[in-house]
């Protein structure tokens, strides 16, 4: 992994200079536009093109955020890759080292912050754009939420109890990693823990 997203981020624009933006549109399955190319990052519309990467109302993105836009239309596939199996951040290929950082930062956080109340999380969780339940039997919440289009994220929570702490899961799907790297499915994964939280500072 590159030593900080400010490195990768300047990286990724380079190469940007020389992307192809209508056949990048046209893998997409959108229009060119002058602008460059809308894509909805967990439900916030972002412009990326020729003039970077910012708002619909001209923000400039996070270093971060614009970093998973980038390296998202640098790997975007010609080919949608097969449909297949949720997997973990440890099970993508090479996460193992990163595996400890990545649920400290992320599913730690969240049985941390909403211990035994799985209503308080969904609250939260409906804060943010594109969340929807998730049919999954065995937890006491199960959701997903369109980090970006083609690249569901899903939360799985079981509040804590008498017998046994809480439980929390952050899932990809296995084609994940046809879309984005592991450094921005980590910035992805803990973009979401970071919304998560700031909604309960807002409604404590």
């Amino acid at each position: 992994m590159p030593a900080t997203v400010a490195e990768a981020c300047r990286e990724t624009r380079i190469r940007l200079a020389s992307v192809d933006w209508p056949v990048v549109a046209g893998c997409m399955g959108k229009l060119p536009m002058p602008e460059g190319i809308r894509i909805p990052f967990f439900g916030e519309a972002y412009w990326i093109g020729p003039q970077g990467c910012h708002t619909v109302s001209g923000d400039p993105a996070s270093e971060a955020v614009e970093l998973v836009l980038n390296r998202y239309v640098l790997r975007f596939p010609a080919l949608a890759p097969p449909d297949g199996a949720c997997v973990t951040f440890r099970e993508l290929e090479g996460a193992g080292p990163l595996s400890q950082r990545f649920a400290d930062n992320t599913q730690k956080i969240i049985t941390t912050t909403f211990g035994r109340s799985a209503d308080r999380l969904r609250a939260a969780a409906q804060t943010v754009k594109g969340c929807r339940p998730h049919p999954k039997r065995g937890f006491d919440l199960a959701l997903s939420f369109e980090a970006l289009p083609q690249l569901p994220l899903y939360l799985q929570f079981n509040a804590e109890d008498d017998e046994l702490p809480a439980q929390a899961a952050l899932l990809f799907h296995c084609s994940a990693a046809v879309y984005l790297d592991l450094q921005t499915l980590f910035i992805v994964a803990t973009y979401l823990t970071g919304r998560l939280i700031t909604a309960v500072g807002r409604n404590p």
